[in-house]
């Protein structure tokens, strides 16, 4: 792409996208334009303030579940990085992860709960500006309980269901008279029997 007869109007963010059959890709890249009647600097002065070339988006986990949060920022000179949950500093701990490969932020959330419900946001700073994006963490609950269920080969019957489906085992006890049974509950089915 190329654009004739630069303007202030211009600058700004640029994105490439390709489509098919199989997918999609793209790129984007920041433009600046500088003002002929900016004072003249040398190289070294030169900087600009962060801006997100890519920016997080919400993330929807099962508790116990690894939760990640991407994006991709630059910005010169040297970025300071603060991630935040509702408005609340976080740090690295063995619950959060910040990791830095290059331009490319990460925030890890591990082991996640429901109490890590909320609003997740990275700030940028340098010396000419900053810049932040958010993105909300939804933690679903599987619920396992015992009622009437209809399956497609039997019809109703009674028995241990879980949800949301999904393909992970969940497991629970339950006494009958002096017998302890094991039920094992595959989301994927929503339905464990048992005679």
């Amino acid at each position: 792409m190329t654009i004739h007869r630069v303007t202030m109007a211009d600058e700004g963010e640029y994105t490439c996208k390709a489509v098919n059959d199989l997918g999609e890709a793209f790129t984007s890249a920041y433009m600046h334009v500088l003002s002929s009647e900016r004072p003249r600097v040398e190289p070294d002065d030169v900087g600009f303030a962060p801006v997100f070339a890519r920016k997080m988006r919400d993330c929807d986990v099962i508790q116990g579940d690894l939760a990640r949060f991407n994006c991709r920022v630059s910005g010169s000179p040297e970025l300071n990085i603060t991630w935040k949950k509702d408005g609340v500093e976080i740090f690295p701990s063995h619950h959060y992860t910040m990791e830095r490969d290059g331009n490319n932020l990460t925030l890890i959330v591990r082991d996640t709960l429901p109490l890590d419900e909320g609003e997740y946001t990275c700030t940028v700073r340098n010396s000419i500006g900053s810049a932040a994006c958010s993105a909300n963490l939804h933690v679903e609950v599987p619920r396992i309980g015992v009622g009437p269920r209809v399956s497609p080969e039997r019809g109703a019957e009674s028995g241990l269901y879980a949800s949301p489906s999904k393909s992970r085992p969940a497991k629970d006890a339950f006494k009958h008279g002096a017998k302890f049974l094991l039920l094992h509950a595959l989301y994927s089915t929503n339905t464990c029997r048992f005679n």
